[in-house]
């Protein structure tokens, strides 16, 4: 019993959390010398390079310097020993496994993931119910994706926990409020900067679904757990949540013919996407006036991502049960009916699109296909195995108009078994 409250005492302290955290700090730096640029859009992420610009040091430095330097103030402030046991370190990564797999099950309603990625259906349900299909089972580990997830929770975690949370708590306390009252309302302000600064500089004037109940419930969890827990198991908690929910979990189902008309979603990204997400059919990368883009053809409908300047905006066309991030996602909208969106993003770029879906008697439509296919030498295109009850599969038709400022994509991805058409226009425009 001694042992165990001298752990939790000792791990939730200043200099079990430096021990912890400095492997994933060498692996934040490392990511930072990789990647170059995580292609952040809002002040959350991108405050490490907006300081380091204006010290004129490498942003590598700029956040290890910066978690140090706020572990050191406040063990000299509690006057924290030094000497760790190995076992208080070992027994923190194990706590932030805990604390993720609890974190995971309020998240989805499940410990398993797998539910939430097919929709509820099993291997065997889905292969029964299309025979036809071919299949494919893997998990989706990138490194370049662990490296964002590392960047993404240690950024966080260090501006809202160690910096901002200890700020507003001391205020409380100064105004004469108890420790209770000042650790949740730290938590409550915290997490109200954290949906501020998340919201703004992702898009001015954009009619988006920015997710804010899910920020401030992952904010003010994590805001609690860092009271209660210390920085490291927050941090650690954090980046084995990101990892096991977006990463190692991402158990998916690819498909050889066309999803289900009524279960496409449209969205938009401000980061990227890892490519293990998606089954490619055909690709084409495009570079003119100062931007590139990749456009390719999947087995739900298309991915476009387009880069310039350090920023980074991920269009899908995709099934609504494939496992996405819910991190950074400035649009999601169901395809039905027709749509129109525009963005205006941090630096001047701007995005515009429209999509509509258009249900055809069946001449029309057998005629519209035979359409598209003639115009395979103009664009991109794919023809997709029968599901089973047409004799012909679906076509995604791509055309992609290059300008000096900007970027136009035509999509076109034809449903048999609903006798439906979707049609989709994006501009990518630079200042």
């Amino acid at each position: 019993m001694a042992t165990a409250k001298k752990y939790f005492d000792q791990a939730r302290g200043p200099a079990a959390s430096l021990y912890f955290v400095v492997p994933l700090l060498l692996l934040y730096m490392f990511g930072v010398f990789v990647l170059s640029d995580t292609s952040s859009n809002n002040l959350t992420e991108i405050w490490p390079h907006l300081v380091s610009t204006n010290l004129g040091v490498g942003t590598w430095l700029i956040l290890p310097v910066v978690t140090v330097a706020g572990l050191l103030v406040w063990s000299r402030r509690s006057k924290a020993r030094w000497n760790v046991p190995a076992y208080v370190v070992v027994g923190m990564w194990a706590e932030c496994v805990a604390m993720a797999a609890v974190w995971i099950a309020i998240a989805h309603g499940s410990f398993v993931e797998i539910p939430d990625v097919t929709g509820g259906a099993t291997e065997s349900a889905i292969a029964s119910a299309a025979p036809n299909t071919l299949r494919q089972w893997k998990i989706g580990v990138g490194v370049e994706e662990l490296l964002i997830v590392v960047q993404e929770a240690i950024s966080d975690d260090v501006l809202f926990r160690l910096l901002m949370f200890p700020l507003f708590a001391l205020t409380l306390r100064w105004l004469g409020q108890s420790r209770t009252v000042s650790v949740f309302g730290a938590v409550f302000a915290s997490t109200a900067v954290a949906v501020a600064l998340n919201h703004f500089g992702w898009h001015v004037g954009a009619s988006s679904s920015f997710d804010w109940l899910g920020c401030a419930i992952h904010t003010a969890l994590l805001g609690v757990l860092f009271a209660y827990r210390g920085f490291g198991v927050t941090v650690g908690t954090h980046v084995i949540y990101l990892m096991w929910a977006g990463l190692v979990l991402r158990i998916r189902l690819v498909l050889s013919v066309r999803p289900k008309i009524k279960e496409l979603v449209f969205q938009l990204y401000s980061r990227p996407l890892h490519p293990e997400l998606f089954a490619v059919h055909d690709s084409r990368t495009v570079s003119r006036g100062g931007y590139e883009a990749t456009i390719q053809i999947t087995s739900a409908g298309h991915v476009v991502q387009w880069r310039y300047k350090g920023l980074t905006l991920t269009e899908v066309a995709t099934s609504a049960h494939h496992p996405l991030p819910q991190k950074r996602r400035l649009m999601s909208y169901r395809l039905s009916g027709e749509r129109k969106d525009a963005i205006k993003c941090a630096g001047g770029a701007s995005y515009q699109m429209n999509f509509q879906l258009e249900p055809a008697d069946p001449e029309v439509f057998w005629t519209f296909q035979e359409e598209l296919c003639s115009n395979e030498q103009k664009g991109m295109l794919h023809r997709f195995d029968s599901s089973g009850r047409m004799a012909l599969g679906a076509l995604s038709y791509i055309n992609v108009e290059t300008r000096s400022r900007c970027l136009i994509v035509q999509a076109f991805h034809t449903f048999p078994d609903d006798y439906a058409i979707v049609k989709s226009q994006s501009m990518f425009e630079v200042p």
